[in-house]
This record gives C-alpha cells, structure tokens and sequence, in this order.
C-alpha cells in the first residue's frame, strides 16, 4: 500500500501546527505581562498606585514633542487597569488639560480599559484615577502615542493573515493527505479482489 497520502497529511499537520505556534507567540495576544495588558502598552506603564473607596490616585503624561504649534491637535491612547480585580469594581478617570480645566471623564466599570484621546495641546496631562468601588484596588495608567500605537496594530493584522492563510493552508494539505490515503485504500482493496 502506498504512504504518500501518509506523508502528505504529516506534512499539512506540521504546517498548521507550526503556524499555531507562531500565532501564540503573538506579541499582541501575549497577556501575561502585567496582568492583562498587551506587551504594545508594556514599555509605558506607570507604577501601580493603591487607591481606597473614594479616594483618588493623579497621574501625568507629558508627550514628547513631535509635532508643531500650527497642528490642530494631538492623539495618544491612554490605559488604565485595575491589578486585582473584583467584579464590583469600578474607576472614574477624570482628564484635565495643562490649565487644570477638565476635559473628559471616563467611567471604568471592568478590569481595563483604553481609550484614544485627541487634544488641543502638547504639554501635561494630569489624569485623576478615583475608586468609585467598594473596596480598596491597586491600579495603573498606560500611554502611548497614535502612531506608535497604528504602526503596531498594523503589522499585528498583517502578521495574524499571514499565519491565519498558512494554518488554513496546512489544514488543506492534512486534508488531501487523508483523502490521497482514502483514494490510496481503495485502490489497494479494489486490485487485491483481481
């Protein structure tokens, strides 16, 4: 009886298991660093702050100077995650610009959240983290700029289709290889009758 069905499906499960593999290793499906937060937001992390039931924790963002003055406005993504997490509960994330005038204030009623932001100025950003939960929770703020965060999800998507398209390939390899040894069976069965 003739293997090459055999080697064919072998060879199309090594593709599939290979292209799994890398897809695990995924920089942007790696959750393990820092509790929840993808490795993209890693590299700008503040430190954790403890928080009590109604008190509040201020963090800055100072982003680097990479535009002009005549720009209309400036983007980033900032973060914010609550380290020990219970359901129940919940942040207020309070943004004020440079002259402390308030600017957005966000509700944060899971174990993260990140949010694009666009502002008229290039200097400080305070961000007033208040624990409107129950109990007292560790949290920290995560920055990083628009472009770096484009660039990143870009070749992220790209990389994900290329796996994606060769697992999907091996899967059809295994299956010709399985279909190859069923045509292979037959034909072994059909001339051992004669």
């Amino acid at each position: 009886m003739r293997r090459r069905g055999l080697v064919v499906a072998m060879v199309g499960i090594v593709i599939a298991a290979g292209s799994y593999a890398a897809l695990v290793s995924l920089p942007a499906f790696d959750y393990v660093a820092l509790d929840g937060v993808s490795s993209l937001f890693a590299d700008n992390a503040t430190p954790e702050e403890i928080v009590a039931p109604g008190e509040t924790a201020e963090f800055q963002y100072a982003p680097p100077f990479s535009g002009t003055l005549s720009d209309p406005e400036y983007s980033f993504m900032w973060g914010v995650q609550i380290v020990d997490y219970e359901p129940g509960d919940s942040l207020s994330v309070l943004v004020t610009d440079p002259l402390g005038n308030a600017l957005s204030d966000t509700p944060v009623l899971d174990r993260e959240a990140f949010v694009p932001y666009s502002g008229e100025y290039y200097d400080t950003y305070r961000f007033e983290v208040t624990n409107t939960g129950g109990r007292t929770l560790s949290t920290y703020m995560t920055f990083l700029e628009a472009d770096d965060f484009e660039g990143n999800v870009m070749m992220d998507v790209v990389y994900l289709g290329v796996v994606a398209m060769v697992f999907i390939t091996g899967l059809l390899v295994a299956a010709a290889g399985a279909i190859l040894s069923l045509v292979d069976w037959r034909s072994g069965r059909n001339a051992a009758r004669y």
